[in-house]
């Protein structure tokens, strides 16, 4: 059982939660995307630069594991045994991933049309699907965001007028 990051340094010794998980998933090969995550008291993400101090550990793990407790969630599968599914369709994979990792480890996804969908959750009708969150605001509510006009009027008092 290996982890890697992104620049493929190996991790493993430092998140060894996430390496205890990862052998009680069914199929012992497996390559896996997905993030490690650390959460504060209030079950909120910690900035990104608290969760990578985990990452570095050699020494201290067991401290580190204690006072920052990392959690995996995966959003795609690579390789299922000796069969590489990379190439495959975004479909497969997911499948695959599915049927690998149990569902409360899975990143939640909304598959839609090329079309927009109406969205049960915000009243504007849409919902903004973005791929990572780099930080998010504290004095900002989530229904402040729920509409394109409420997007750019945000956009538009924080860096200038939105392009369309």
């Amino acid at each position: 059982m290996r982890i890697y990051t992104r620049s493929l340094n190996e991790i493993s010794a430092a998140i060894p939660e996430i390496v205890e998980l990862a052998r009680t998933f069914s199929a012992h090969a497996l390559v896996l995307d997905g993030e490690a995550i650390a959460f504060d008291a209030r079950g909120r993400p910690h900035p990104f630069q608290v969760t990578m101090k985990r990452f570095g550990r050699k020494l201290n793990v067991a401290a580190s594991r204690t006072a920052l407790p990392i959690q995996a969630f995966f959003f795609d599968c690579l390789k299922v045994g000796d069969e590489s599914i990379a190439g495959r369709s975004t479909a497969e994979r997911f499948t695959a991933l599915a049927g690998a990792v149990p569902a409360p480890l899975l990143i939640p996804r909304l598959v839609t049309s090329s079309e927009p969908e109406a969205s049960i959750r915000y009243p504007g009708g849409l919902a903004l699907r973005l791929a990572r969150v780099k930080r998010y605001r504290d004095d900002k509510r989530v229904d402040e965001a729920d509409t394109m006009d409420a997007v750019r009027k945000i956009y538009a008092a924080q860096a200038g007028p939105a392009q369309d």
